[in-house]
């Protein structure tokens, strides 16, 4: 039930990829520090459900 959802989530995910990678889309470069605080897409574990915060 789910399977073609997630190839339509593949599918979206690479043409953004692409398209930055192309120049498709503009890559724009700040001037100050940037903190990133995100959830993994994929994963998970026995503990919980997969959402571990991340900061890069």
């Amino acid at each position: 039930m789910l399977l073609p959802l997630s190839w339509l989530y593949g599918l979206v995910s690479n043409l953004i990829h692409f398209s930055y990678r192309y120049g498709r889309c503009q890559k724009h470069r700040l001037f100050i520090p940037v903190v990133v605080v995100s959830n993994r897409n994929a994963g998970g574990n026995r503990l919980g459900n997969g959402k571990i915060s991340v900061v890069l």
